[in-house]
């Protein structure tokens, strides 16, 4: 397996990613709007950047992502819930695990599980996820102020993360 940029692990400059972001945004215009079909689309994705970058590169993890929010936007979250967790692994293993592309696709995973009814898991993510914002982007940056709104939500206002 090809390492760094032949696997798709690296990130590129902010106007690149810009621009890969608008091309990609452009693109999810042209999806089929029939939600199995997109979930086809997506799945063919996956299929191609496994082959192209294997099961572990990093474009491999975005489309398991995309696939992922199309599930959950089909109330698949359980099947979702295990793509995420993939997902997590390999921008950690990657990226490691105070970057902040891999703190955003914590952020699904615990998105996942709140929605999904697991409070405790939900819970223990979300401080988790909440003392490594504080750490990487500080208190009063919108991702960290968002899971410290979540924590509340979830009943963990004392004890938890937030006093």
């Amino acid at each position: 397996m090809a390492e760094g940029r032949d696997s798709g692990w690296w990130i590129g400059p902010k106007w690149v990613q810009g621009v890969g972001s608008r091309v990609e945004k452009a693109a999810e215009a042209l999806l089929p709007e029939n939600p199995e079909k997109r979930l086809e689309w997506y799945e063919a994705s996956l299929r191609d950047q496994i082959r192209l970058y294997g099961p572990d590169g990093g474009p491999t993890a975005r489309c398991r992502a995309n696939v992922a929010k199309q599930l959950e936007s089909m109330g698949r979250l359980a099947e979702a819930r295990l793509l995420w967790m993939e997902v997590l692994s390999a921008f950690q293993k990657h990226l490691g695990k105070d970057h902040p592309a891999t703190l955003d696709v914590e952020s699904w995973l615990v998105r996942n599980l709140s929605s999904s009814g697991m409070t405790e898991a939900a819970r223990m993510g979300a401080r988790h996820l909440y003392a490594a914002r504080l750490r990487v982007n500080g208190p009063d940056d919108k991702e960290t102020l968002w899971v410290e709104r979540l924590l509340v939500s979830l009943g963990d206002q004392e004890d938890g993360g937030i006093a």
